[in-house]
């Protein structure tokens, strides 16, 4: 029998494989008789003359801007991480925003907040924002900039110039070529860095964030950022020796993807970050970007696994599942009141609502465990008084303990220094 799990998977691969296939018949569709002469045909016979003059300007500013320097290693080198870098801190700016605000709306579309996770799930820490912000700006500086200078020194670059730039279906196999690279790639860097001594040493860092904000994407230790973030992205133009404009769009979109998928939200047209965001919560399962490898290997989760319902696209003003609690921060937190909210009853009782009795059967099981652990400890010290006893009442005065087996007070010993020493068979 097939599992859920399993049914899920081939689910999303199957409508994501029936959009590539469309994504391919696209240039044959266009080209066809019965599209001849249409509007749609028009525009999308006209996009390799608009991308190629696009381009053009491009490389054309560029040589204006920076008049003496060798035009090819301004844009391997220069123009590809300055608008890597740009665009990454545009994106993840407008997220932080959101964060940093916390609008009365946005809780609906928080992919955590129970009340069992912990409270940066719907709360943003400023202080700790901004110490991640400055790390991944130093990464991305140090880290960046000088391998894409050691890479165009030791001969890895890519065509630049107008005349080379790829047709539509070069195009598209070069982009399929990087989406696998970067889903092997990661994945098994990834994986390999929750290896014990190695999530110790280098990946506890990007999980510092169990909940994750848009720029924990690179938030990563030096040497892992360069391993399984740089190396996997650079590694299919790079194999594909593709045109300048290919890899930086791939790059581009690679890096979109990675921010929306730790941005905390899921927002209408948007890529899903459910896939990623259950790897920051769990830890131990989605190592990969697509879920390919998670299928083969079996990683992605269980059949339950909460991102499997959710992991999809939707195009209406209200998401298809509850969000996250941030509405009770705001509904109860943020009014001046002489005492401060409970905020785990409020969770608990947000928990409750959304997710009827499992959340609360959750809950109740956690106070039984405590109530029962705290039982036997009272069960313990009852039995180490009844022994005692005796001598206790013997040579001891002070505070009085009834226990459950004797209702009598009994009278417990308050020794000083000395009298401890000298009464050390206690």
């Amino acid at each position: 029998m097939v599992s859920e799990a399993l049914k899920t998977d081939l689910m999303t691969f199957a409508q994501g494989g029936a959009l590539l296939i469309m994504i391919g018949m696209l240039p044959t569709v266009m080209q066809s008789e019965s599209m001849a002469g249409g509007a749609v045909a028009e525009w999308w016979n006209g996009l390799p003359t608009h991308a190629a003059s696009f381009w053009k300007a491009v490389y054309d500013g560029v040589a204006h801007m920076a008049p003496g320097y060798e035009l090819d290693w301004l844009l391997n080198v220069w123009l590809v991480n300055v608008a890597v870098i740009a665009a990454y801190w545009l994106q993840c700016g407008a997220f932080h925003l959101l964060d940093l605000n916390c609008p009365k709306w946005i809780g609906r579309f928080r992919v955590q907040g129970s009340a069992a996770e912990a409270k940066e799930a719907w709360c943003v820490n400023k202080k700790k924002l901004m110490k991640t912000a400055w790390h991944v700006f130093m990464c991305q500086l140090f880290i960046n900039i000088p391998t894409g200078y050691a890479a165009y020194h030791v001969g890895i670059r890519f065509a630049t110039d107008v005349a080379s730039l790829p047709d539509f279906t070069t195009f598209f196999k070069h982009m399929l070529v990087c989406a696998l690279c970067e889903e092997v790639g990661f994945y098994y860097f990834h994986r390999l860095m929750h290896y014990p001594s190695l999530y110790r040493r280098f990946h506890k860092v990007h999980h510092e964030w169990s909940a994750p904000v848009a720029c924990v994407a690179v938030y990563n230790h030096p040497f892992e950022h360069f391993l399984v973030n740089l190396v996997p992205l650079y590694a299919g133009p790079i194999l594909c020796n593709a045109h300048l404009s290919v890899a930086l769009l791939w790059i581009l979109t690679a890096q979109w993807t990675s921010v929306l998928t730790h941005c905390g939200y899921h927002f209408p047209w948007m890529v899903s970050p459910q896939f990623h965001d259950f790897h920051h919560e769990t830890f131990t399962a989605c190592y990969g970007v697509l879920g390919l490898l998670d299928m083969i290997h079996n990683t992605g989760g269980p059949g339950t696994a909460k991102w499997r319902p959710r992991h999809l696209t939707y195009f209406s003003p209200k998401p298809p599942f509850d969000g996250g609690v941030v509405f009770v921060e705001r509904a109860w937190g943020r009014k001046k009141a002489a005492t401060a909210p409970d905020y785990d009853s409020l969770f608990a009782a947000e928990d409750k609502r959304r997710t009827g009795n499992r959340a609360g059967a959750t809950i109740t099981e956690e106070a039984n465990q405590e109530k029962a652990e705290a039982l036997a400890e009272a069960e313990t010290t009852a039995r180490i008084e009844k022994i005692f006893s005796p001598v206790l009442k013997r040579k001891g005065r002070g505070s009085t303990i009834t226990t459950e087996d004797d209702n009598r007070s009994t009278p417990l010993r308050r020794s000083t220094r000395k009298r401890r020493q000298a009464e050390q068979f206690f």
